[in-house]
């Protein structure tokens, strides 16, 4: 008898426990464990509840997967998020996210020219991620100019008129490697 209240004890602390994490989720928390557009349009920072990832980390790194994964799937607000994530980060978590974004021009061109026309990135946000070939590319010189024109390639297959003019000035802001 004592075994089974003991037993039933740990799990009411497991429920207290289990419970009063999912209250204290961070909205991006919220994002990750439901990915939908709903959900996707509230975050504005990625941020943890406390124990939620190693001590030290700003953000972990297979969390940017579920992003990656919903952009290739064509979730225009999932792209959205992964912009505004992107222009209120710095240094790392910003190279992941700009790598992020620029893998869904060949994915999803049109949507890619219609989401930043509408958030109106500036020309050099733009080069920066028109140009960014990924981690994967390092040290790839014929790779990296191999996917690079492969984006040329994605964007300019976009034959809706609305979009003609970006297309070039998108196009045209892409740098091969020397």
């Amino acid at each position: 008898m004592l075994a089974l209240l003991g037993i039933m004890k740990k799990i009411l602390l497991l429920i207290i426990f289990a419970s009063s994490n999912a209250l204290s989720e961070t909205l991006w928390e919220k994002y990750l464990a439901l990915p939908n557009d709903l959900n996707a349009e509230v975050v504005e920072v990625i941020e943890y509840s406390e124990g939620a990832i190693p001590e030290g980390y700003r953000y972990w790194i297979p969390d940017l997967l579920i992003l990656q994964n919903q952009v290739n799937s064509g979730s225009k607000d999932s792209l959205c998020l992964a912009i505004r994530l992107m222009l209120s980060s710095d240094g790392g978590l910003r190279e992941d996210l700009i790598a992020l974004i620029a893998r869904s021009i060949r994915i999803n061109p049109s949507q890619f020219l219609t989401v930043t026309e509408q958030i109106a990135l500036s020309d050099a946000v733009l080069m920066r991620i028109l140009n960014m070939p990924g981690l994967e590319y390092v040290d790839r010189l014929g790779a990296q100019n191999y996917e690079l024109s492969q984006r040329v390639s994605a964007l300019r297959s976009v034959k809706e008129p609305s979009l003609l003019k970006l297309v070039e000035k998108y196009s045209g802001m892409v740098r091969l490697r020397k």
